[in-house]
């Protein structure tokens, strides 16, 4: 397969796979991994890969396809999709909390300035407003 064919199935992977973070090095190996593939063999497992799997394909998938050897294409099991539930829900929490955080920060900030600033119409009007947020709590 030429730098162009294998450019051409690259593409395709990462169009079908966006989520999926591909680095120079990762590219550089999979040509070196499947360069000696012939090219419309390969184009044909990448087409099957994309229509059975969710997941970006290793090198050894590629090949196994491409020469025809089975290949368990597996969707995760439960424990693996309620762990990886459990993490995007941990994340989702810890960002939660420093959205949080920033917004307590700003809001003692805000109102230390005013109530410095002894001036009774800033206050009420930070009270009149929530405490100095806007819509969407922004400060």
């Amino acid at each position: 397969m030429s730098p162009t064919e294998f450019k051409k199935l690259a593409v395709r992977l990462m169009h079908a796979y966006p989520r999926q973070a591909i680095s120079e090095g990762t590219l550089e190996e999979f040509q070196r991994g499947i360069s000696d593939l012939e090219y419309r063999a390969a184009d044909l497992a990448v087409s099957v890969w994309i229509r059975g799997s969710r997941w970006f394909p290793t090198i050894a998938d590629i090949r196994d396809v491409t020469l025809g050897q089975p290949t368990p294409m597996v969707s995760p099991s439960e424990e693996e999709r309620a762990a990886r539930r459990a993490e995007v829900l941990r994340r989702n929490q810890e960002t939660d909390e420093v959205r949080y955080r920033k917004r307590v920060g700003a809001m003692r900030m805000r109102y230390g300035a005013i109530v410095e600033s002894g001036n009774a119409g800033d206050i009420l009007a930070l009270v009149l407003r929530g405490g100095g947020f806007g819509k969407g709590g922004e400060a």
